[in-house]
């Protein structure tokens, strides 16, 4: 049976017989409650991509925290899922090696030493499918909604056959380090953005949005945010209880904030340029007073040179060891002329 939403796998879960799940679940090692795995199911089941049920990367220890149960109880669910046929291990989870920390801690700016498991939620493959009379479904009573899904499920097999004879036609490009972080970022301040969702999925919103880190920060965009909601005299649902929380967000970004206008942060960046280009003129003012200052005493210096050369000559003996100053010096200068040869 191909796959249809959460909602529909979880109804597969709670429709298998008791019997079967406590086939499964009575082992030495996976001793757990129907509850717990119902449980367990249902915080797990938001985090599955809608279309497929695959990229599941919760790790156990989220999961744990979110229902207040032990971590190891995450594991024996899982297990017990994997033999009821409803969740498949893709990946198993595994500590990274230092060159993997290393990458990591350098393009997402995060400590990060292990590696979630990943999986796939999976429907269970009914054998035969009967009609509350135990009549076999007549072809005719096929709608034309199901003949228009079965085309289109035919169409993507024959698009995902002609991608993987066409190489690189489909390359993924993870996004800038710059714009993980300030998803990340965002979504540490407002807890309810990806709540359901990957940072991924919160740099695809801002990109769409013509959000940048180059002129923005959360933080400015927060505040930029709050004042448009201000100006416009708007309320900020709450947004634990919006459906869509990255449409809710990529809704305020349009309606409050004007994309061709400053930010906070090119507007600081201009007051702080001004600062240093100010800084730079007094210091290179100071740097010509100082050679000012500096050329001014070598001219007094010469000038005292020349008196003490000129004295030794008209009179034959050296100068004292009295220091004159360099006043002193210009004055005896200017009297050389009256002095008779």
């Amino acid at each position: 049976m191909a796959w249809h939403s959460g909602t529909f796998w979880l109804r597969d879960l709670r429709e298998i017989p008791a019997d079967e799940i406590d086939q499964a679940r009575k082992t030495k090692d996976d001793t757990i409650a129907i509850d717990t795995i119902y449980r367990v199911a249902a915080a797990a089941a938001p985090y599955a991509d809608h279309g497929t049920g695959r990229s599941v990367t919760v790790a156990h220890k989220t999961l744990a925290a979110q229902l207040g149960v032990h971590i190891r109880t995450i594991g024996r669910a899982w297990r017990v899922l994997d033999k009821l046929k409803l969740a498949q291990t893709l990946l198993t989870g595994r500590y990274l090696t230092a060159a993997e920390r290393a990458l990591i801690k350098a393009r997402y700016g995060r400590h990060q030493i292990k590696r979630a498991s990943t999986r796939a939620l999976t429907a269970r493959r009914r054998a035969v499918y009967q009609l509350r009379s135990s009549q076999e479904r007549p072809k005719s009573s096929l709608t034309e909604m199901v003949k228009h899904q079965r085309a289109r499920a035919r169409g993507s097999l024959d698009q995902a056959a002609e991608a993987k004879t066409s190489p690189g036609r489909h390359t993924f490009t993870p996004w800038p380090a710059d714009l993980y972080r300030f998803a990340v970022e965002l979504s540490t301040r407002l807890p309810w953005l990806a709540r359901q969702h990957h940072p991924a999925s919160v740099c695809a919103m801002l990109n769409r949005a013509g959000i940048t880190p180059d002129r923005w920060t959360a933080a400015t965009l927060l505040d930029a945010i709050a004042a448009g909601n201000q100006r416009a005299g708007m309320t900020v649902q709450d947004g634990h209880r919006q459906h869509n929380p990255i449409a809710y967000m990529a809704w305020l970004i349009k309606t409050t904030i004007d994309l061709d206008s400053p930010t906070l942060l090119e507007q600081h960046r201009a007051r702080w340029a001004a600062h240093e280009q100010a800084r730079r003129e007094q210091a290179a003012a100071a740097a010509a007073e100082v050679a000012r200052v500096a050329r001014i005493r070598a001219e007094d210096n010469g000038a005292s040179a020349r008196f003490f050369e000129e004295d030794k000559k008209r009179y034959g003996r050296k100068p004292g060891r009295t220091r004159l100053n360099i006043e002193g010096a210009q004055v005896a200068l200017t009297r050389t002329d009256t002095i008779p040869g």
